[in-house]
Parts: C-alpha cells; sequence; structure tokens
C-alpha cells in the first residue's frame, strides 16, 4: 500500500483547517475534539472573524501566519480542486502541506494511528415518506410496498458493522422521513449506548415535516443528535409545520442545521436511456468523480453508494455481488478491515458499481439539475406517505 504520510505528520497535535462552508461547518467541531485547531481559512469576505472560538484567516494571511502545522482541507471534491491550485501557486505540497479530509480520514489515521475510519454512513431505518418528490435520491416514488426497519433488523446491521471500523465521523439516519418511524428512538438508543465511542455525531436527515414524540425529542437532546432539515418550502406548502418543528428542537436543546438547496442534481435514473441522457464514457471514472461522500449501511451489508441499495430495493435494477460487502460473511481481522475502508474509497471489484452505468450521478460531470422537491402526482396504489 502507498505511504502518503512521512514522519513529519506524525505527533499531530495542531492543524489549520481549510473552509468553511458546508462541509468545514459539518466536520470542523468533530475534529475540534482531537486536534488543537490554530486557524480556519476561508476567502468568503461574508465569514466572521472567529468561528466557534476559532480565528478565520484568508489564504494571504495564512502564507504569512504559518508555521509548521498541516492543512485539512475540508471542502467538496469540485471545491478542493480550486483550493488546490491556490495551495500549489503558494509553493505548498499536496501530503506534504496540506491534504484532503477524505484522504485524511481514509489514511492518515491507518497510516499514523492504526486506525480504520470512514468520513460518513447513513442507513435507511423506513422508505415511506410525507412527501413523493419527482427526483428523490432514494427513489421514494417508485416503491411499491413501504419497509420500516424495526430496531431488531437496525441492530443486526450496526452488531456486523462496528467491529469491522474502529470511528465513523458521521453516522446518519435516514428516510424516506425517518420520524415515521416510531422506533427511532430505540434505534437512537441503541446506537449511542453501544457505539458512541466509534461515532463522531449521529444525525437524523429530515424534511422538516413531522414533530417527533416527546421520548424520541428527550433521546435526541440526550445523546446530542444533530437533525439537518430540507427545507423544500419552495417546492411543497409546509413552512408553517417546518417552524413549529424548528421551535420544538430549539426548545429541547437539540442541534440542528436547514439546508434550502434551490436544485438538485438529477440522476437522469431510471429514465437516461430511454430519454437518451446518458453522457458517461468510462464508468470508472464516472464513478470516482461522483465519489459520494456517505456509504450505505442496510440490511446487513456496506454500500459504496447508498442510492444503489435503494434503487435495487425500489426494483429499478439488480446489483451484482461486487456492489456491497456482504458484512455476516466478514470475518474481524486487519485484513477485513482495512477491506471495508479501500472499498469505500471506490477499490473493488470490476472497478465500480453496477449503477454507475446507469445513473449520472452527482459528481462535476453532470450537466443535469432539477428544483429540489418538485413534487410527483401520487399512485393511488403506492403506500408512500402513510403516517
Amino acid at each position: 500500500m502507498k505511504s502518503y504520510f512521512d514522519d513529519s505528520w506524525k505527533d499531530l497535535s495542531t492543524i489549520i483547517v481549510y473552509g468553511l462552508g458546508m462541509v468545514g461547518k459539518k466536520y470542523f467541531s468533530i475534529l475540534k475534539n482531537d486536534f488543537k485547531i490554530k486557524y480556519i481559512v476561508d476567502n468568503n469576505p461574508d465569514i466572521s472573524s472567529y468561528y466557534e472560538g476559532t480565528k478565520v484567516i484568508s489564504l494571504s494571511e495564512m502564507v504569512l501566519l504559518k508555521g509548521n502545522e498541516k492543512i485539512i482541507v475540508l471542502a467538496s471534491k469540485k471545491a478542493y480542486d480550486s483550493i488546490k491550485r491556490d495551495l500549489d501557486k503558494q509553493g505548498l505540497s499536496e501530503y506534504e502541506d496540506y491534504v484532503r479530509f477524505d484522504d485524511f480520514v481514509k489514511e492518515w489515521y491507518w497510516q499514523i494511528e492504526n486506525k480504520n475510519c470512514i468520513r460518513e454512513v447513513h442507513m435507511s431505518v423506513n422508505t415511506n415518506c410525507t412527501y413523493n418528490c419527482e427526483k428523490c435520491n432514494m427513489f421514494v416514488p417508485y416503491y411499491k410496498d413501504d419497509k420500516i426497519y424495526t430496531v431488531a433488523e437496525v441492530r443486526k446491521s450496526l452488531d456486523v458493522f462496528f467491529p469491522l471500523i474502529d470511528y465513523v465521523f458521521v453516522f446518519s439516519y435516514l428516510g424516506g422521513e425517518p420520524f415515521l418511524n416510531h422506533e427511532l428512538k430505540d434505534i437512537l438508543e441503541y446506537t449511542y449506548r453501544n457505539y458512541h465511542s466509534k461515532i463522531g455525531r449521529i444525525e437524523i436527515i429530515s424534511n422538516g415535516s413531522i414533530i417527533p414524540d416527546e421520548e424520541t425529542l428527550s433521546v435526541m437532546h440526550r445523546y446530542n443528535v444533530l437533525v439537518r432539515i430540507s427545507d423544500y418550502t419552495a417546492q411543497i406548502n409546509y413552512r408553517e409545520k417546518l417552524e413549529q418543528l424548528i421551535s420544538i428542537l430549539s426548545r429541547y436543546g437539540i442541534q440542528y442545521s436547514i439546508e434550502r438547496s434551490l436544485e438538485w442534481v438529477d440522476f437522469c435514473f431510471p429514465y437516461a436511456e430511454k430519454e437518451n441522457k446518458l453522457l458517461i464514457k468510462d464508468v470508472r471514472t464516472h464513478m470516482l468523480c461522483c465519489a459520494p461522500a456517505f456509504h450505505g449501511l442496510n440490511d446487513g451489508k456496506f454500500y459504496y453508494c447508498h442510492v444503489a441499495w435503494s434503487a435495487e430495493k425500489a426494483g429499478l435494477i439488480k446489483l451484482k455481488d461486487s456492489d456491497f460487502i456482504d458484512l455476516e460473511n466478514c470475518s474481524v481481522n486487519p485484513d477485513s478491515k482495512r477491506h471495508l475502508v479501500e472499498y469505500a474509497g471506490g477499490d473493488m471489484e470490476g472497478g465500480y458499481v453496477s449503477l454507475c452505468k446507469k445513473c449520472m450521478g452527482c459528481g462535476t460531470d453532470n450537466p443535469y439539475s432539477i428544483p429540489a422537491g418538485k413534487q410527483k402526482s401520487r399512485n393511488t396504489s403506492n403506500k408512500n406517505g402513510k403516517c
């Protein structure tokens, strides 16, 4: 295996973080638990001079102030390419002076601290939803029957996954709409009590249309669960319900974030071939361009692409055995543990996931987009959205 980090990366205690966008804010507080963060570098002139007590400076200021600290770049793949060019112009070198967060998670922790780490893992606790988004990235409109996972089913997946992993920076529960699962509080309770030492933060991804019951709210507060709310009020009339949820989360002291995306990328699946929209020349390159930040855990299997899991569950595609790792067949040893992280980085038999040949993905090679949350008329025979 290639060694990316020399001895200068050992005994790392103080770092500089580059990036205060969506990725930066998501992982900053988790990194802060392990490292002293000297500065945050960001070139957005509207940001305040401090973030969570850490001074925010520009790239030009960093060049003057930087000592021997290593730079961890918290940014999307697209943004990283631009940041890399700027850092290279300053005479800095990748893997010598700076590194992208994804590589830091995958390689530095393994090579320097002998820890098997993954940036983000998602698990669906149900496939029903309150809405019926036309281009839902979990293909909810295509499900003929809902699946709501019990705490016993979730527990089974967690118990075969976490013995193979040392740390997951963010572990997220989603749906459908996860607050439709009435066992969610028990799922959160089990996750935290058994695996909190291996998780940086537990999150719930919600559309903000459901108010959890008091027991669930209490559990979320107790275990510092963050609720990531996707705001679709530009397309769907539910602002009053959304604001009610925000008020209740605030009252319970539960952390939340609101993502107001006006556009989604259009995967063009499952109709891309019919509409002649596929622009994929090299499938392996296409998959690595998409490079999902999150991977999937469901039904005792680990997925490079969680979207592929849902596409098969909705009956849209049949996956190959190489499209996932069957965790129940994995022995807990160093080779199996490392294979899990290498797989998360795209090292797999055949070179790509089956769905990649049919899905335009969310990389820079996908030019198609659609308004976020645009609704599709419901098929009355479909059970989606029933509470």
